[in-house]
């Protein structure tokens, strides 16, 4: 007790007398008190979320935090303890001691001007000011090292117990944490906001990285990764190819790639690997590495995760950004901080020095100009299985191959003998089907169709087709070809002033203008339809419309696309 007495800097009589303090060399606990320093960073909290929330994403990894929160030492044991390393607190405490109570005097003092720059370290932040003074309190600072995390509270969720009135509950730095990677051949990635990650220990290729969170001084570990929903697709995200892929592919086995985009009919995502562009359907993806919002639900394909702000009329000062959520306050420490830097200008300039805007992008730039411009990325095609049957060859095709059709509009007649001919014709639809008769498909506008089988023929021309959709391919029902038709004028039609009906009931076409059918007319008015053009209703005759299907896709009883 005496000894450490004396390494503080004077015994308790010289404490008493006035001026002892600025006697004595130092008196690291009067100086420093890591929960009032602590109270100084009023946003470190929200900007730790803040990071926390970003890394989680970014790696797709679970962030776990430490009780009480932000514990350097309980986070490094967790992130060990991942990559399959069991250590205790006070093994770790150990052997950072160990390894410090061995250094000689050059390796001592090397590591206290390392400590002296160091953001993170105890001597930084109480404010030595030169290596004697760090090493004059070597011993102390080790003696505080040897007190885990336990002893510092008394209920596992605050610092509210201190065990010696001599003591500081040490925080841990970047110097600690490459003695420890080392110490235990662990390879160890410190993550910070707005900073790069820093990597100690000797990287080999089998080898995993703890993962650490850590800002201000405030620690949290990253373990394994987080679950995926299996019943969404996920785009804009860094994904890993599997191990067995098809033959246009072998050359990319296990690569890392991102989502560019998502093919529904395909089931295909375009992923960019290197310069490559490859289309890989989804049963070969491996996992996804990190984890976004925008995501292609299976029956809705709407974007998930979307935070709806406050109602009109009751949102505050920010519209549209509730404020409970961590955006705002990452937009409120961003508003801080310009404002901030603003005040700093206007006092430089009211006390007549020449204010100097520093460059936050000069590290980046200088970096970038290291970079090789990349080249134009290739375009790998998409390989389709092979047809199995002649029909699919295109052999017997009416119109060539249907292979070389993409996207295009066909008559109606067109889609007919394809059906006919046995070939799955996948169709948009162009206007909503609400049947209440069961034998009939349901459909949306917008919404793709596989035509299976071609039924009874009109003596209008229209058609019924048995079709099924793409999330029910069991369940077969008809649909009438005007809900997939488009149909398009071939001459002008035009009210005549001899029939005995205004002209606000008949429709005003053009050649090449394009409506939908909505009712077909019977009895007197055989061959007249009530049509739509744009967001006008009225009659036309059917014989000046052509019917035209949009084709998306087509292929035999194996599916083959376009």
């Amino acid at each position: 007790s005496s000894g450490r007495q004396g390494d503080l800097g004077g015994t308790s009589a010289d404490r008493a007398r006035p001026g002892a303090m600025e006697k004595a060399a130092f008196r690291p606990t009067d100086l420093l008190s890591m929960e009032k320093m602590a109270k100084k960073f009023r946003g470190k909290k929200v900007l730790f979320d803040i990071l926390k929330r970003w890394a989680s994403n970014a790696y797709h990894r679970i962030v776990e935090d430490t009780r009480p929160a932000g514990c350097p030492w309980q986070a490094l044991k967790a992130s060990f303890r991942e990559v399959g390393l069991e250590v205790t607190e006070s093994d770790l405490r150990r052997a950072l001691i160990y390894c410090y109570m061995n250094l000689d005097d050059s390796s001592k003092t090397e590591a206290a001007e390392r400590k002296l720059r160091d953001p993170l370290s105890y001597f930084h932040l109480a404010r030595y000011v030169n290596v004697e003074q760090v090493l004059k309190h070597w011993n102390w600072y080790l003696y505080c090292l040897s007190f885990e995390s336990y002893d510092f509270t008394s209920d596992h969720n605050q610092w509210n117990r201190l065990p010696e009135e001599t003591l500081v509950r040490m925080p841990m730095d970047f110097v600690d944490l490459e003695v420890l990677s080392q110490s235990f051949q662990t390879r160890v990635t410190a993550i910070q906001l707005n900073r790069r990650p820093v990597t100690f220990g000797i990287p080999t290729p089998d080898s995993t990285p703890a993962l650490l969170l850590v800002h201000d001084g405030v620690w949290a570990a990253m373990l394994g990764q987080k679950p995926i929903s299996a019943d969404s697709f996920c785009v804009h995200e860094i994904v890993e190819l599997a191990d067995s892929l098809p033959g246009y592919l072998e050359n990319f086995l296990g690569e890392t790639g991102c989502t560019m985009e998502y093919d529904l009919l395909k089931d295909c995502y375009t992923v960019c690997v290197g310069q490559h562009l490859l289309p890989v359907p989804r049963e070969h993806i491996k996992r996804m590495v990190t984890d976004g919002q925008k995501c292609v639900s299976h029956q809705s394909r709407r974007t998930s995760d979307i935070k709806c702000g406050p109602l009109p009329g009751q949102a505050p000062a920010l519209n549209g950004i509730p404020d409970g959520e961590v955006e705002f306050q990452l937009l409120f420490e961003l508003v801080v901080h310009d404002l901030l830097l603003h005040l700093e200008e206007i006092k430089e300039q009211l006390s007549g020095r020449v204010h100097v805007k520093p460059d936050h992008m000069i590290e980046y730039k200088e970096f970038f100009q290291t970079l090789n411009v990349l080249p134009e990325l290739e375009l790998v095609p998409f390989e389709a299985p092979k047809a199995k049957s002649g029909v699919a060859n295109g052999s017997s095709k009416p119109n060539g191959p249907v292979e070389n059709r993409r996207l295009t509009h066909m008559s109606l007649r067109e889609v007919k003998e394809l059906v006919e001919n046995q070939v799955r014709v996948w169709v948009k639809c162009q206007q909503s089907s609400e049947q209440r008769d069961e034998v009939y498909l349901p459909c949306r506008s917008g919404d793709f169709i596989c035509l299976v089988k071609a039924g009874k023929e009109f003596p209008d021309g229209s058609i019924n087709f048995m079709a099924h959709t793409l999330t029910s391919p069991t369940v077969k029902k008809w649909i009438f070809s005007d809900a997939i038709c488009q149909f398009v004028a071939r001459e002008v039609f035009a009210h005549d002033e001899s029939w005995p009906h205004p002209a606000e009931e008949f429709l005003s076409l053009q050649p090449h203008d394009s409506v939908l059918v909505l009712e077909r007319q019977t009895g007197a008015w055989q061959g007249w339809a009530l049509a739509q053009h744009g967001q006008q209703q009225g009659l036309v005759q059917l014989e000046i419309l052509d019917a035209q299907v949009y084709v998306q896709q087509t292929g035999d009883g194996a599916t083959s696309f376009s």
